[in-house]
């Protein structure tokens, strides 16, 4: 990587070139939008969309889980998630509203975006298989 600073853009370049893209288990592209995010499709996990952004010195990559609105009982499922998030390693679990109101948990995890590519890949690639497994054990609660 590069020393200049780092964005979302600059950084697709060293992701479509690194060893998740290689493997093949991973393909990347550029969302362009008011604020660009790279869409990192895990294949290993049955096509988990990751989304990528850099915020000043912070990449952020999230996966979303479930809408809200399919979740039996929200105070039950919060009460779980605060009890057994720390299972899921270099992530947190939130819910995010989007632009029309729908609000969705999330998975997500953050790291210095000058950090290695190595460890790039390694949160993405962690996240994605982190949100596959935070889906299966909060099933009982989504409709």
């Amino acid at each position: 990587m590069s020393n200049s600073p780092v964005t979302t853009a600059s950084l697709l370049p060293d992701l479509q070139s690194g060893q998740l893209a290689a493997s093949g288990r991973y393909t990347f592209s550029l969302i362009e939008g008011l604020e660009p995010v790279i869409q990192a499709v895990a294949h290993d996990y049955g096509d988990v969309h990751v989304y990528i952004a850099v915020t000043g010195e912070i990449m952020v990559a999230q996966a979303t889980l479930f809408p809200v609105a399919r979740v039996r009982d929200v105070a039950r499922l919060n009460d779980r998630i605060l009890r057994t998030e720390k299972l899921f390693d270099l992530a947190n679990i939130s819910i995010d509203t989007h632009p029309d109101g729908s609000e969705f948990y999330v998975i997500y995890g953050a790291l210095r975006a000058t950090s290695s590519l190595a460890d790039l890949e390694f949160k993405i690639d962690t996240l994605a298989h982190n949100a596959v497994d935070a889906a299966a054990a909060y099933r009982e609660f989504v409709k």
